[in-house]
């Protein structure tokens, strides 16, 4: 709008000074022939106009957008009715910044490989009287017993994890479904009695209470130098019992016991007596792992303490030169904040909008972040925010600053896929329907140079009102209040000063869709000698808001163009002739 304005105020500015140099005195009227008559004359007392055009450009609100080069700014996107918007999307990926956030490792076991002696004394069945040392004094060397069994009882310490494998963020374990994990047990006898003896061997292994299952049962036949065992696949354990913030404080790892009881037993067994009361002696080895040796984790739960704090920068747009002096309340803007993730966190934040280095957001985004059962499928979830962008046009800044606050809730469990490549990522839309809130108030002004006119159009309004008038019509959804001042430039300083009028020329603008009459008069000061010293002319504009969406085709145009002087011309020549000879 302030371009066309400037061309049809200078227009007028103009005209005016050629209507007034443009006046010649026929020779005969000097003031020497009119010496006995009075000069006070007033010229069409009943106000003259002069028409200056019959039309001009047409403003348009696409031509605004051209002018101030919005039309080809990424961010304004115009809408299939013709309406205008600023959005502008963004993708944020904190798949880096999530590095230290290990859920593949925060949760790990340590595969447990343990063996230890053994040695169980027999308990033999013997008849009454039977005298061993009696039987070898004898010369007998070797004695069938009838019944032989050894008691079996070990408990035999695992150690799961190491408190120094413990991240500081877990702060609770819960279930973990094991991957392919067995549990084996095995009994190695190097020192049963008799030869190639066969004994029956009865027991049953009971792991740990957290792991499911938990009893292995040993039934078989064992023999001398040969390998006994036993396996069973391991579904979960569950370490929810567990005090991790005990057990970090103390220093102790997590750790119990494997329970082996039972028997090994035979009959009618041979054997030498001086061996007949000698231990059974072995090995107990208790393996629990996967086929390659490890303690292989499908899923876990963990209660995890992690925070994080991000900025990001995306660029942006400043105000066009055109509405630097504009002051605008823009409190209609939406931003719609995709979190999508693959993650099963119970989270919760926020994430402050700002201009690039300001000292506080221009606004707080509220989000949710969704939770995903399956690591190989994101979920995401979509927040809406009205906010107000205020800020970051007072800002004029080339970038937004967003910065992402994270938590986790450390009371509730998340669910861990070790093996699963985790990331998450923030998509946002800011989007700004170009227009104003009802009430919005946008203020910007125009200055026109009066050149070599400025001092005539000076004395002028010391003796008489000008004024322009036009016929208007306005489909922009704006109300606007045109004030006309004048100034008064130091060209040493440079500095603008308004001259002061006793009554300042205020008039509005045609409302939207309604014909009118735009006329603004600046009535005569005769004692106001700083009109003297004026030099520009400023056209200020006061704009209000309807509400309305902008559109490409909406526009202003003038129309019947006149310059007035509502009270004619007056001219004193009475106080001329004084001056020149004394009113002789």
């Amino acid at each position: 709008m302030k371009k066309f304005l400037k061309i049809a105020g200078a227009g007028a500015i103009a005209a005016l000074a050629t209507m007034i140099s443009g006046c010649k005195v026929d020779d005969a009227y000097t003031l020497d022939n009119l010496k006995d008559i009075d000069l006070n004359v007033a010229l069409f007392q009943n106000g003259i106009q002069l028409r200056l055009a019959d039309s001009t450009s047409v403003f348009r609100i696409d031509s605004l957008m051209k002018t101030t080069g919005l039309d080809t700014s990424e961010f304004i996107k115009q809408n299939p009715d013709g309406s205008y918007s600023v959005k502008y999307s963004d993708k944020i990926d904190l798949g880096e910044s999530l590095s230290d956030l290990d859920l593949g490792g925060a949760v790990s076991v340590d595969a447990i490989d343990v063996s230890v002696p053994v040695s169980y004394g027999p308990d033999l069945e013997l008849p009454d009287g039977f005298d061993a040392d009696a039987l070898i004094a004898l010369g007998q060397t070797e004695y069938t017993v009838p019944a032989i069994s050894y008691e079996i009882e070990e408990n035999i310490e695992l150690g799961l994890i190491s408190v120094q494998d413990i991240p500081d963020m877990l702060v609770g374990i819960g279930e973990i479904v094991l991957d392919e994990v067995y549990a084996n047990i095995e009994i190695l006898f190097t020192d049963l009695p008799g030869e190639n003896a066969q004994f029956d061997f009865s027991a049953t292994a009971t792991l740990p209470s957290f792991f499911t299952p938990s009893v292995v049962e040993l039934n078989g036949t064992v023999y001398e130098n040969q390998v006994f065992s036993r396996q069973i696949k391991l579904e979960k354990l569950d370490l929810s019992s567990k005090d991790l913030a005990q057990i970090k404080e103390t220093g102790e790892d997590i750790k119990d016991y494997v329970n082996i009881t039972g028997s090994a037993s035979t009959q009618e067994v041979t054997i030498k007596l001086v061996e007949l009361t000698k231990n059974a002696t072995g090995t107990v080895s208790v393996r629990i792992s996967d086929g390659q040796g490890n303690f292989a984790i499908k899923s876990a739960q963990a209660k995890i303490d992690y925070s994080m704090d991000e900025t990001f920068r995306s660029p942006f747009f400043s105000l066009p030169e055109e509405l630097a002096d504009a002051t605008l309340d823009l409190p209609n803007a939406s931003v719609d904040l995709t979190v999508k993730t693959n993650m099963s966190l119970p989270v919760g934040g926020s994430a402050d909008l700002s201009a690039q280095g300001a000292d506080s957001p221009i606004a707080t985004l509220n989000f949710e972040v969704p939770m995903s059962a399956d690591p190989s499928k994101y979920e995401e979830k979509t927040t809406h925010n009205e906010i107000s962008l205020n800020k970051l046009l007072q800002e004029a800044t080339d970038s937004i600053d967003f910065s992402a606050h994270l938590a986790t809730d450390k009371t509730k469990y998340c669910y861990i896929e070790p093996k699963a490549d985790y990331g998450m990522e923030f998509d946002y839309e800011i989007s700004l329907p170009l227009k104003f809130g009802t009430g919005t108030l946008i203020n910007f002004a125009d200055t026109i140079s009066l050149g070599s006119d400025a001092k005539t159009i000076g004395s002028m309004l010391r003796n008489s009102s000008i004024g322009i008038r036009a016929n208007v019509k306005n489909t922009i959804p704006v109300s606007a209040d045109v004030t006309v001042s004048f100034l008064s430039h130091d060209e040493e300083s440079d500095q603008y000063t308004v001259v002061p009028l006793n009554k300042q020329q205020t008039v509005q603008l045609p409302a939207p869709g309604e014909p009118g009459l735009l006329q603004i008069v600046i009535g005569s000061e005769k004692d106001n000698e700083a009109l003297e010293t004026i030099t520009d002319l400023k056209i200020s504009f006061q704009v209000h808001s309807t509400g309305e969406a902008l559109k490409g085709e909406d526009y202003i145009v003038l129309t019947d163009l006149y310059i007035l002087l509502p009270n004619g011309i007056h001219f004193d020549g009475n106080k001329l002739k004084d001056k020149e000879n004394n009113n002789e």
